[in-house]
């Protein structure tokens, strides 16, 4: 079976953080009721899995099609099992918990179900309140770990910086960070679900209990390694037919900021692409398969088995050079 682009139901998440500006930051239509701090845009996890909304795959889990598909859907590397990314939207009202998430050494030798966990972030929405916050001011904290958590000194202890609409930010696994104040992020991660918690503001559970915190699992992912939290420069990228530019390069995946401000045609490695629409509306049309709305808000999953396709911008620029088109985040694994 030919896999041409596939759009997936949304599964959104709630969470004691989050709030309801995904509406507005990134077009999502939210449950009627709740905090919804994630929505899971692409998963192929035990804690959530995406299915196929519209198209010849209507219905079918991520799950279901790598294992009957997987060498369409993921390329040569198809026998690795799970999907390898997991992408994500979060909207972060109140501060999320100053959290560790380990590499995938430790997270074998803690023998947990998933692996390491790798991140990177796209501001949606900024402003004034919003921050990010990773790494410690000094290094020689790292030592002192467990005892600032449990003290809440650790909280004064993290760099914390102003989120920027527009900033892409790398976390490696190993690294203390948090966010908050308004924040909303497009996210991009080694597909697994490992986070433990250094410290949550004091904050408490729906059963009016503290929350569960890691202490012993967060100083051991952190590894006496006082690492930084990363915000690369971005690199214009050449022979593509639009503009380009890398933002984020990692060895387990790479983000890219697109804008396509005319119709034109990508062509690509026989390697899987996730695209995110920031701005904008137009069509993603491959011939052997339905076309795809592209519009605010909208996750498309570009299979490997597809070479070739065409990007068409709602207000092309033919007779508006300065049109906005569309801009979308791109993430793959890396080249």
């Amino acid at each position: 079976m030919y896999l041409g682009p596939l759009v997936f139901d949304e599964i959104f998440v709630a969470k004691p953080w989050g709030g309801r500006s995904l509406a507005r930051a990134a077009a999502k239509r939210l449950p009627p009721a709740g905090r919804i701090g994630e929505s899971w845009e692409i998963a192929d996890h035990p804690h959530g899995t995406s299915v196929v909304k519209g198209g010849p795959a209507a219905g079918r889990t991520l799950r279901e099609l790598i294992r009957a598909h997987g060498e369409s859907l993921l390329g040569r590397k198809a026998a690795r099992g799970r999907f390898p990314l997991l992408v994500k939207l979060l909207d972060v009202s109140d501060a999320v918990s100053l959290q560790v998430h380990p590499d995938d050494a430790c997270a074998r030798a803690m023998k947990l179900r998933d692996c390491g966990k790798v991140e990177a972030w796209y501001v949606l929405r900024g402003g004034k309140g919003a921050w990010i916050a990773g790494g410690l001011k000094a290094a020689s904290d790292i030592r002192k770990l467990r005892a600032l958590a449990a003290s809440g000194e650790l909280a004064a202890r993290v760099r914390k910086f102003s989120a920027r609409k527009g900033d892409a930010w790398l976390c490696h696994a190993g690294t203390i960070h948090a966010f908050g104040g308004g924040v909303a992020l497009f996210e991009v991660q080694q597909n697994s679900d490992a986070t433990f918690r250094l410290y949550d503001w004091g904050r408490f559970g729906a059963d009016g209990q503290p929350r569960e915190l890691h202490p012993d699992e967060a100083v051991r992912a952190a590894g006496g390694r006082a690492l930084p939290l990363r915000r690369p420069r971005p690199r214009r990228l050449r022979g593509v037919p639009f503009e380009a530019r890398r933002l984020v390069a990692c060895d387990r995946f790479v983000m890219d900021r697109w804008r396509v401000r005319r119709g034109c045609v990508r062509s690509k490695e026989r390697r899987f692409e996730i695209l995110h629409v920031l701005a904008g509306s137009g069509r993603l049309r491959d011939p052997r398969w339905p076309e795809v709305a592209l519009a605010k808000g909208r996750t498309v999953l570009v299979p490997a088995c597809v070479r070739e396709y065409q990007i068409v911008p709602r207000r092309g620029a033919r007779n508006n050079p300065r049109a906005p088109g569309l801009e979308i985040v791109r993430a793959a694994e890396p080249e």
